[in-house]
Order: C-alpha cells, then sequence, then structure tokens
C-alpha cells in the first residue's frame, strides 16, 4: 500500500503533466492562430500593391540571376531609366512634369516645383471636367457631412479605382459547400470606422445621373397629386415595410424556418415559388459585407446554388413587370458591388461569378430571374467603379 503522501505527490505530478501539456497547446494554437491573422494581412497587402504599382517586374531571385549573367557579360544591361522609377504608376490625372537625368546629374534630382503647381492646376481642372455629379445645395451639404463622418480614401486609390479587380488571385472559386454547412450572416461592424464607411445604396444614389433623377423626381410628383403629400409619404412607408417583410420571409423559408406569410405579401412570396424550386446549398443571408481596400458596405441578400451554379441572389419586388436587366436601373451595379466587395473580403471563404436579380411581382405572377454571367459581371463592375470614384472625386473637392 503506498502512504497517502505518496499518493498526493504522484497525483500532483500528473495533474502538473496535464497542465503543462494544456498550456503547451494553447501557446501553440495562439501562435497558429497569429500566423493566419499575419498571413492574411500580408496577402491584403499584396493585393492591395498589386492593384496600385502593378505586377512585380522581378523578384530578388531574378534579379540575383540577372546581375550574376551581367556580371559574367552573358547578357548586356539595361540602359538606366530617364524617368523615376517611383513616379511611373501616377495616372494621367497627376501629368507630372519630371526634370530628365542626364549621367553628370545626382540621382536624388527633385522634380521641378513651379512644374509641379502648373500640374496641380491642370489635375484639378480634368477633375471638374471628369465629374457629372451636380453640386445642388442638397447634394451638397450630403457629402459635406459625408467627408466628416467617413474616413476618405487616399487620392492615389481614388485615380487608381478603374483598375481594380472582381475576382481576387488568392482566393479560390470554392464549391465545396452543403446543405449541411453553417449558412453565414455575418452582423454589421460594432467598429465605429466600419459603420462610418458609405453604404452601397448611398453612393449610387448620390452618383445618380440628371436624366435618372429627373425620371424619379417625375414620378414622385405625379404620385403626390395623386395622393397627396401626406399620402404619398405613407406609401412610401408602407413600401419599405412591405419590402422588409418579404425579405424576411424568404429568409425564413430557406433556414427552413416556419413563418406565417402574410396577406400583404401573399401575392408578391407565392410568385417565387418556382425560383425556390432552384435554390438549394444556402450559403449566406442577409449578411453584411465590406470591401477592405474600397471602404463600402452592403447588406448581401443571399448566396447559394442556383440549377447548380453559386450565385450571389439580389431578390427584388415590382407592381411592374421588368422583363430586361435594363428596367431594374442600379440593381446590376449593386449587384456587382457586393460580389466585388465579398470577393475582397476575407471573412467569406469562397468567391462569387455569377449573379442573379430575382424580381417578385406584387399581382403573383412567376417571378422574373435576371442571370448575370462573369463576363456582363465586369463590365457592370466597372461602371460602380466608375460611380465609386465620382462619388470620391466629389467628396473630395467639398
Amino acid at each position: 500500500m503506498l502512504g497517502k503522501k505518496t499518493c498526493d505527490f504522484m497525483l500532483f505530478g500528473v495533474v502538473s503533466k496535464r497542465t503543462k501539456c494544456w498550456l503547451r497547446s494553447r501557446k501553440a494554437s495562439t501562435k497558429d492562430t497569429k500566423k493566419k491573422e499575419k498571413s492574411k494581412k500580408w496577402i491584403m497587402r499584396k493585393m492591395e500593391d498589386q492593384i496600385l504599382f502593378g505586377k512585380l517586374l522581378e523578384t530578388k531571385k531574378e534579379k540575383t540571376q540577372r546581375v550574376k549573367l551581367e556580371e559574367d557579360g552573358k547578357i548586356s544591361k539595361p540602359l538606366p531609366s530617364l524617368l523615376n522609377s517611383e513616379l511611373t504608376y501616377i495616372t494621367p490625372f497627376a501629368n507630372l512634369k519630371i526634370i530628365k537625368r542626364s549621367s553628370e546629374q545626382k540621382i536624388n534630382d527633385k522634380i521641378n516645383l513651379d512644374s509641379a503647381d502648373e500640374t496641380k492646376k491642370e489635375a484639378k481642372a480634368i477633375i471638374h471636367k471628369k465629374s457629372d455629379i451636380s453640386h445642388e445645395k442638397d447634394l451638397d451639404l450630403m457629402l459635406r457631412q459625408d467627408k466628416e463622418a467617413m474616413p476618405l480614401l487616399s487620392k492615389i486609390i481614388v485615380q487608381k479605382l478603374l483598375e481594380f479587380p472582381l475576382f481576387q488571385e488568392c482566393k479560390s472559386f470554392d464549391s465545396k459547400w452543403t446543405d449541411s454547412s453553417e449558412i453565414m450572416s455575418l452582423p454589421s461592424k460594432e467598429n465605429g470606422l466600419y459603420l462610418k464607411y458609405p453604404s452601397v445604396t448611398k453612393i449610387l444614389s448620390s452618383t445618380m445621373s440628371e436624366t435618372a433623377k429627373a425620371i424619379l423626381e417625375k414620378w414622385k410628383m405625379r404620385m403626390i397629386e395623386k395622393l397627396g403629400l401626406r399620402g404619398f409619404e405613407i406609401y412610401q412607408a408602407e413600401l419599405f415595410e412591405d419590402g422588409k417583410e418579404l425579405h424576411l420571409a424568404i429568409m425564413n423559408t430557406l433556414y427552413k424556418k416556419p413563418y406565417k406569410i402574410s396577406d400583404k405579401i401573399k401575392q408578391s412570396f407565392s410568385s417565387l415559388s418556382d425560383v425556390f424550386k432552384n435554390v438549394d446549398n444556402v450559403r449566406a443571408l442577409e449578411s453584411h459585407v465590406i470591401h477592405p481596400v474600397l471602404k463600402y458596405r452592403g447588406i448581401v441578400d443571399c448566396i447559394a446554388n442556383y440549377r447548380g451554379d453559386v450565385c450571389l441572389i439580389d431578390w427584388k419586388k415590382s407592381d411592374k413587370e421588368k422583363n430586361t436587366i435594363g428596367s431594374t436601373y442600379d440593381a446590376p451595379f449593386q449587384l456587382a458591388s457586393y460580389i466585388g466587395a465579398l470577393n475582397a473580403d476575407f471573412k467569406y471563404p469562397f468567391q462569387i461569378k455569377k449573379g442573379l436579380i430575382v424580381v417578385a411581382y406584387t399581382n403573383g405572377r412567376p417571378a422574373t430571374v435576371h442571370e448575370v454571367s462573369a463576363e456582363n459581371l465586369q463590365l457592370y463592375w466597372k461602371i460602380w467603379l466608375q460611380r465609386l470614384q465620382d462619388y470620391h472625386i466629389a467628396l473630395n473637392m467639398t
């Protein structure tokens, strides 16, 4: 028989061993988490640098090999560039006049200051000419408030906006998702900085064309004439509530939860019955998304398989038929903006290359489905980037 002290000592030894193992595993886990975070930050930095400055011209290994071949006389040395290489990425916006370097000049020659001042005036004139944004009092006030409320994009990013890619090389088009996988529904960020980012809706409404504004104003005046000002306000509030309720009904249906459909949206909801038959493998519902580089935010309605393809789905409701994608107005640009943000957001472990705009009808007729291919998404993405650029140019000008 072992004594009590001996047993206690042995028990203490076992516990201390287990404690050491637990601490070691916890330390290793923390280390792995830090490594993953560091890796994500490095990928984001690399992605941003590639967008701003283009692909890497030469790696360190390639440079070492080239220098060795030059020293051996196997290849000729390249002629020195007349331009400062650090300024070659500047776009035509900044049209800088660089002093040419001669062999007698030192490497640290500077840009002619007078020339730079003239360039600033030229750049400002180009920006004024380029922007199509109306500078009415109400819009100007709204932009001033936005400027105070949100972090501005750097000027170089604004200048390079049209070159930002829709698809990212460092993320795969993952299709490994099953019905048993947990559906994503990321909440809005509690961090105040993210909440200061402008929403996609705000950017699109701020950069509407004069024609679109005129059409909207004409419709508004017609409705006010018909319903009166107070009646029109009630009508708008009811539209918003009905849309909100329809989205909630769709979300519960795709979550496979029981939900009572109210009479107000019964027809709109029944309009989607054929669409639901082709939707499966739901990945995300009513989930917030942020573009980490371009600093805008939005809420994705749905990410799921539609007839076998992974799609980002945007649900719309209408009284009138929307048989062409053009009749959905800014919906394709909104769709492209969400897909671009999601593809750049590492909280989503996959990329999307196809979109869907689904229009449900209040009279119950079968919904119209507009499928947007990767090729067409690229076109809508370019238009979205142009609108985003116009928004930030107007913001900088105020």
